[in-house]
């Protein structure tokens, strides 16, 4: 939908779109292209809301792009002004970075249209929500594997490695990407493509740092019928009994198929262990599982089978702004990376201040053994597990207890020797991001990259990629 077409279905509905970042501005532009704002513009404020409440920046120009042209006028009046640039699209990144204070934010919100080809193949805007995605390819019976919160942007989600519950069967999103189109620092217009070292940095570091990705090409598979659920949880725990059911979840996770996900949470009162599968029926192996699992938990709270599209809807999870410190809780191997510190983990967050720990299971086919540059830059496809720390909060008095607990989370595990991070998952409290999400060959490429598409360091904040 080009900017004509999204203001006339305003006038005739009367009303603004209901998620933040869906609102376009009323003020006219100078072109069709691009709506640049400024804090003293009434609509300014519409594309100052990130998904994250926690944050509150003020770019000195937004500019609302609904063209390619629209994003090189931007370039140009941020390369004319020496300021720094942010790109937003879903705007969900967990330390606010879509936004900046007193540069320059990209807003690509409306550059959101979408289809599928005849070949299979789906082409998207970078602003694409992972609800509408699948809401519009499931029922066409195709799929990509992705993650599962619906309001997050398919390009963010994708640039920096992009897993989820089906990943462990058909690898990460990035393996499924086989183009993209993306503007550089110069305001240049690349069509970018297996081999070239744009594509294989934009494979897991993406996001921000070179450019602005204005299209993705995705090849697609054939979508699952259905998925099958299996959820326990447990109560009244102590730490040590915490740390003997991750031991033997470990045990077990590691013996799951390909086609099954588990997610371990631990949200301080309770632990709830979920399992999802896309196989057809439940196998010897995977039914003796389960029953080690239900030996140890409570209680079975789920084991039922949905059609995919219900099945997926169940974990779209919030679609509207909230408050919270989320970050990576580092990559593992096995049980023994976190041994020494589970039980201080596990007793921290069960002190309460909303914190959260989760650990999701990785492997299967997102490990490529004898990795090449076609794989992308993402370096952590030999780890098995990935942990994440949350913290959510109401009242603005619990930010504060709810932050040094997550820090403390993460001051354990630092101290155990977990270095690896997810750069979707990022925190500025890392103080070696570089080489924790990149690794430190594939850092040092990525800074000659950005030296030849970005020489200027136009788009820059806190965690992107330095220049050589």
């Amino acid at each position: 939908m080009n900017r004509r077409q999204f203001l006339n279905f305003i006038a005739q509905a009367g009303v603004l779109a209901a998620y933040p970042g869906f609102a376009v501005a009323s003020r006219l532009p100078t072109t069709d292209d691009v709506v640049f704002l400024t804090p003293s513009d009434s609509d300014y404020t519409m594309h100052t809301d990130l998904f994250n409440k926690r944050f509150n920046r003020h770019p000195k120009i937004i500019a609302v792009c609904f063209t390619e042209q629209g994003v090189q006028s931007a370039i140009a009046l941020a390369r004319g002004k020496s300021l720094p640039v942010a790109v937003r699209s879903g705007g969900h990144s967990f330390e606010g970075f879509s936004l900046n204070d007193d540069g320059l934010s990209i807003d690509l919100t409306l550059m959101n249209s979408f289809k599928l080809l005849d070949n299979g193949q789906f082409v998207t805007g970078p602003a694409c929500r992972l609800m509408e995605m699948y809401e519009y390819l499931i029922p066409q019976g195709r799929l990509i594997p992705a993650g599962s919160c619906g309001m997050v942007g398919i390009a963010g989600l994708t640039l920096g490695g992009g897993y989820g519950i089906f990943s462990r069967e058909h690898g990460l999103a990035i393996d499924w990407l086989k183009r993209l189109r993306l503007i550089d620092g110069l305001g240049k217009i690349h069509e970018v493509e297996q081999g070239s070292d744009l594509f294989w940095a934009c494979r897991g570091a993406g996001n921000g740092n070179f450019g602005v990705v204005t299209q993705l090409l995705f090849d697609t598979l054939k979508a699952p019928s259905h998925i099958s659920r299996y959820l326990f949880q447990a109560g009244n725990l102590t730490p040590q009994r915490l740390s003997k059911i991750a031991k033997l979840w470990f045990s077990i996770s590691a013996q799951l198929p390909n086609e099954a996900f588990s997610a371990f949470v631990h949200n301080g009162k309770k632990l709830n262990i979920l399992i999802t599968s896309t196989l057809s029926t439940l196998t010897p192996g995977m039914s003796d599982l389960l029953k080690q699992l239900e030996q140890v938990m409570d209680k079975r709270l789920l084991d039922n089978t949905l059609e995919l599209m219900p099945g997926i809807r169940r974990y779209y999870g919030k679609l509207t702004p909230l408050n919270f410190k989320n970050a990576s809780a580092g990559y593992y191997r096995s049980y023994a990376d976190i041994e020494n510190v589970a039980e201080k983990i596990f007793e921290t967050v069960s002190q309460g201040n909303g914190l959260l720990f989760q650990i999701n299971t990785l492997g299967g086919a997102i490990r490529k053994p004898g990795q090449t540059d076609a794989a992308g830059c993402y370096p952590h496809r030999d780890y098995a597990y990935l942990g994440e720390i949350q913290s959510y909060w109401e009242n603005p008095e619990q930010e504060a207890g709810a932050v040094a607990g997550v820090a403390q989370v993460q001051q354990l595990l630092a101290g155990n020797g977990i270095n690896a991070h997810y750069s979707n998952y990022p925190d500025t409290n890392y103080d070696k991001w570089q080489t924790q999400y990149y690794g430190a060959a594939n850092y040092t490429r990525l800074q000659a990259i950005k030296k030849q598409y970005d020489p200027d360091n136009v788009f820059r904040y806190p965690q992107s990629i330095k220049l050589g």
